[in-house]
């Protein structure tokens, strides 16, 4: 329940935040997360605030977690997109 809130609301740009925020802070809902989700949710990153958030809220810890491989983040480092390059470099 608390994924499917989340995901629908990082549609609306001005909700992202609380998007990243909610899934970071419900145990079973962070602990849930793919890196199927982290792409999902990289998706929609369009500027540097926004990148910086979903960087060291989610993706980040995701990472530390092992909920993310290095090779995604090398894949992101790598990419031809400049929000996911810089996301890469905003972990944790």
């Amino acid at each position: 329940m608390v994924r499917a809130v989340a995901f629908s609301l990082s549609r609306d740009p001005p909700l992202r935040w609380v998007t990243y925020e909610l899934l970071r802070r419900h145990g079973s809902a962070f602990a849930s997360l793919t890196e199927t989700d982290l792409e999902a949710l990289a998706q929609r990153l369009d500027g540097w605030g926004v990148v910086d958030a979903f960087g060291t809220i989610l993706a980040g810890p995701a990472w530390l977690a092992g909920q993310a491989s290095d090779d995604m983040i090398a894949r992101w480092a790598g990419s031809r997109d400049r929000w996911r390059r810089r996301q890469a470099r905003s972990g944790p």
